[in-house]
């Protein structure tokens, strides 16, 4: 009983933290600010509105301004363009890297049969679902940017190719498919919630452009047998929680999982980050990692960061010259 309150403990930390976040129109569209627990961020997100309805077109932008804050644009919510039928073209940002499940189910793009490639569909560079559920080997073509929410989900894919210009891998994109094995592109940012849910592999290793990592988005919890996760970011990737992913943790399949099954092998030289970060200091973890003492990072609302190691103390330097220490995944 008390594994499990410890659990449900965490989780409810995460939530609590997600409190709800302010709307904002720009253009035809509506942002949400996001909200990112323990990192500042200036990342928002289109979300639904009725007043889509009559649009034909859309450009979703790469920044947005809002009270004199430029925003980047990086993701488009669940639904957020369903129904629209009369939709028939959309140019997407190059810096989203989540699709929310249906956000496009109902319009004309949609229906389009042009946009069906062998019963995948593909809008402007980004997968979004397919029919065919029963194929075992699939090949993501280069230049795909996004793999929307529940694509595969269900799916008997067990031999997978990623394209090199691949920067997210959505929610529930490949759960439950009995994928063998996968290699991560060495740009990615987001990995979602149960992307990887009940796959077959016992290892991973996320890249060091990684910013974002999902609850259950690798087969870590299916059994209490070891898992080794090899990670490359010198920022700790901070661990989002969807509410359908907290309710499946409540579920009678995880009662008694140990996060310790879990052996995180991250970079030496930020291992103390690693030992402070929400989730990350709940495994195994080993600075077995070796990477270059001053490289550029990418961390979201702080661009072309700089990590420096002097006398022993990290720090991330930004562009205008300031300095921040690194703890856990929060830049002060």
């Amino acid at each position: 009983m008390l594994k499990k309150l410890s659990l449900y403990a965490v989780l409810l930390i995460l939530l609590s933290q997600n409190v709800k976040a302010e709307v904002f129109k720009s253009g035809n569209l509506y942002f949400q600010k996001e909200v990112v627990p323990n990192r500042p961020t200036t990342e928002v997100s289109v979300v639904y509105s009725a007043t889509y309805t009559d649009l034909s077109e859309v450009a979703i932008p790469s920044t947005v301004t809002y009270k004199d804050t430029v925003y980047t644009v990086t993701r488009i919510y669940p639904g957020c363009f369903k129904s629209c039928s009369s939709l028939s073209k959309i140019a997407i940002a190059p810096t989203v890297y989540y699709i929310g499940a249906g956000a496009f189910t109902g319009t004309a793009l949609f229906n389009d049969a042009a946009n069906w490639h062998d019963n995948v569909l593909y809008i402007d560079n980004c997968l979004i679902v397919s029919k065919n559920r029963s194929v075992t080997s699939y090949d993501v073509p280069e230049g795909t940017q996004v793999i929307a929410e529940e694509a595969f989900e269900g799916g008997s894919i067990k031999e997978l190719s990623l394209p090199s210009s691949l920067i997210g891998i959505s929610d529930y994109s490949f759960s439950d498919c009995p994928v063998a094995e996968v290699e991560l592109p060495s740009g990615l940012k987001y990995l979602g919630s149960a992307a990887f849910q009940n796959a077959l592999f016992t290892s991973l290793t996320l890249p060091s452009t990684l910013e974002y990592v999902g609850y259950i988005s690798f087969p870590w919890i299916k059994t209490n047998s070891r898992f080794d996760l090899y990670c490359y970011a010198v920022v700790p990737p901070v661990w989002e929680l969807n509410t359908r992913t907290y309710a499946l943790m409540g579920t009678s399949q995880y009662t008694g999982f140990r996060y310790s099954t879990i052996h995180a092998h991250v970079p030496g030289i930020v291992l103390e980050a690693y030992q402070s970060a929400v989730l990350w200091k709940q495994f195994t973890l080993t600075g077995d990692i070796e990477v270059s003492p001053v490289e550029d990072v990418t961390v979201s609302g702080v661009p072309s960061v700089q990590k420096i190691m002097e006398d022993g103390m990290i720090y991330l330097q930004c562009p205008d010259g300031k300095r921040y220490t690194l703890l856990g995944s929060e830049l002060r």
